[in-house]
């Protein structure tokens, strides 16, 4: 039967969908501070300010709506976007989700509010 029995390939599947699986995790406040952990998803509502300490190994993320005027997020230095998104000048009215990757590969998509 190849390289797994019947045993390994139900341990296999489960192996997986726990790699896929993120826990929600709700935050309150305006201003928050968040040390993340892995495969955890913080989501916040409206912030004026976010700070996140990203996990050092797996996924994590971040959920927020940046208001009027424009959120403030606060991140490590090391974390690496892509080009056309800047941290420190983030748009008013915008949804934000931040993933990041072991600590340092950042992807951003964003919604208007």
């Amino acid at each position: 039967m190849g390289y797994l029995d019947s045993g390994g390939l139900e341990r296999y599947h489960a192996g997986i969908k726990a790699l896929i699986e993120v826990q929600s995790v709700y935050v309150t406040g305006r201003t928050p501070s968040i040390e993340a952990g892995a495969n955890r998803r913080y989501v916040c509502g409206e912030v004026e300010q976010v700070s996140f300490t990203p996990c050092s190994t797996g996924v994590c993320d971040v959920l927020f709506t940046s208001g009027s005027p424009a959120a403030v997020l606060v991140l490590p230095n090391g974390v690496k976007f892509p080009e056309w998104f800047d941290a420190k000048n983030l748009a008013e009215n915008t949804i934000y989700e931040i993933n990041i990757l072991d600590g340092r590969y950042g992807a951003v998509m964003t919604w208007p509010a």
